[in-house]
């Protein structure tokens, strides 16, 4: 499932609170789950991110919504991506963002 952000008034804030109110995605104290399940795994435009989860956090609350084209929700992740991810969510990031994910 594909949330697109672009040129929405969901671009103010930050990628965390846009997470929030991404459709099947859940945030409660801070951690993610999409459809109970919380082995989500976090991807920018289609690369892992291999941080500590309170640093991805930190990471998406500090970077700007409006600087995000999409989110996708991915239930089945291809072989490709790590098994110990039930879940990912994918934040694809506007082509001209240069800052620092």
């Amino acid at each position: 499932m594909v949330f697109n952000i672009e040129n929405t008034a969901y671009a103010d804030g930050d990628v965390w609170d846009l997470l929030k109110i991404t459709p099947s995605v859940m945030v409660l104290n801070d951690k993610l789950s999409i459809k109970g399940s919380t082995d989500v795994g976090v991807l920018i435009n289609g690369k892992k991110v291999n941080i500590p989860y309170n640093d991805i956090v930190n990471l998406l609350s500090g970077t700007s919504a409006a600087n995000v084209q999409s989110i996708e929700v991915i239930t089945n992740p291809p072989a490709k991506y790590s098994a110990e991810d039930n879940m990912l969510i994918n934040i694809v990031m506007k082509k001209k963002y240069s800052g620092r994910l």
